[in-house]
This record gives structure tokens, sequence and C-alpha cells, in this order.
């Protein structure tokens, strides 16, 4: 008999978790979720940013995170409004559901030249459209060089914040003029970097021929202690000069 009131008693115990489960997902759930309650998505594109809050606000609506998108027409002259939004106007969606909106972001000032000296005219080009600037033109650099080819420098120069779809003008070497001679200039006491400098100004190059490249010491301290062509010679320009940082033995 004990048996009996026993399992009674469990089937009296499921009888009653399975009402009360009934009552919770047919009837409780339903009313905490508003399961059921669908509403459109208000079209909130080139509305201003209060007026598309409020009408959230007053259709249930949670107002989710503001973004930036760049626009290439807003100039940031005018008040910004909304130009995109998530989830998309008429979309079907609980109330409560955030919502999240989409504003123009100012273009101007907004890029930077790239540095392009000594690539080709052509990886220069793709490096500086790469970056949404134009390049207007490419031109051979008035400026002494000795390099035939390359880039030379850009105008604006590198580091300029510029605006999307501005243009940058590209110089070239042109390498050095052989029917122009250079006079020689004395560069006896003088730093290693510094010689090239000067002879790079004068549209000459230089070989140093005695320096010891892997002795770091040795190439900070280095000075000229003779060259050949001596000081005074004239040399045709793009002439290499050799440059020796020890006496003649």
């Amino acid at each position: 008999m004990r048996n009996v009131y026993l399992y009674r008693g469990l089937g009296g115990l499921v009888i009653l978790a399975s009402i009360v489960y009934l009552v919770v997902d047919r009837w409780l759930m339903p009313r905490a979720t508003r399961q059921h309650a669908v509403v459109r998505v208000p079209d909130l594109v080139g509305m201003p940013v209060e007026e598309a809050v409020e009408l959230l606000v007053n259709q249930a609506f949670e107002l989710g995170d503001t973004l930036e998108l760049f626009d290439p027409d807003f100039d940031g002259t005018h008040h910004r409004q909304i130009i995109d939004q998530n989830p998309k106007p008429d979309a079907q969606a609980k109330p409560g559901r955030r919502v999240f909106l989409y504003l123009p972001r100012e273009t101007s000032r907004d890029v930077l030249v790239p540095y392009v000296v000594g690539q080709s005219k052509r990886n220069a080009r793709a490096r500086i459209e790469s970056v949404g600037l134009v390049v207007s033109a490419e031109l051979p650099d008035t400026l002494p060089n000795h390099m035939a080819g390359p880039v030379t420098r850009a105008v604006p120069r590198a580091g300029t914040r510029l605006t999307r779809g501005d243009s940058v003008i590209v110089f070239y070497g042109t390498g050095p003029d052989p029917g122009r001679l250079v006079e020689m200039p004395d560069l006896t006491g003088l730093a290693v970097a510094e010689a090239r400098q000067r002879l790079n100004a004068l549209e000459l190059s230089a070989a140093v021929l005695d320096l010891v490249e892997a002795d770091s010491a040795a190439a900070i301290d280095a000075r000229i202690q003779r060259q050949i062509p001596e000081a005074g010679s004239l040399v045709p320009a793009g002439t290499r000069i050799s440059l020796f940082t020890s006496p003649p033995n």
C-alpha cells in the first residue's frame, strides 16, 4: 500500500509541475518578453540626431551606439543628418530593440602625404593614390640632383595633411648634365656624411674606398684625409669622386 501512495504523490507533483510550466511558458513569459509584439522600425535616414532619437523613444525603441561613416559629400559646413541605420527602415523588430545610427564623418584634412622620395614614379603614384590623393603632375626636378629617374620630392611635402581628392605634384631626378663642369671643393677634414652632402649638392657622387663599414666606431669618427680629383679641379657633373679616410702610405 505504501508504494501506491508514493506513486500517487509523485504523479501529483508531475501534474502540478506541468501546470506551472504551461502557465509560465504560455502566459507569464510572453507578457514579460512581449514575445508576440512586433513593430516596424521607422525610417530615420535624413533626420537630425535629435529628431531621430525622439522618434525612437516614442516608438519604444532604444538608441544604440552612434557611429560615423565616411561621406565624400559631407564638408562639415552643414548640420549632420543620419545617413544609415541598423536595423534598416521598415524592418520588423520587438519593442526595446536597439537601433544604431550612422552619421557622416567630415573629410577635410584627414589624409597625410606619404613619403615617396627615392621611389620610381609608378610606385610613388600608386602610394599617393592609395591614400585618396591625386598625382596632378610628374615634373623634372630643377634642383641639383644626381639621381636620374627616382622621385626627388613631392609638393606638398610628405606629412602635410590634406583633404581626400587633393592634388600632389611629384618631381623626379634628371641626373647630372655631363656637359657642365664643376669645380671640386676641398673635402679634407670633413666627416664622411658631410662630404657626401657637399658632393650631392654639386651633382657629384662619392666613393669612400678605405672606410671599414663594419666598424661602427670608425664609420662615425672617420674624416676625409685626401680626395681624387684634388680640390680646385674641374670635373663633369655626375663624376664619381674617390674619398679616402686614411692618410697616404
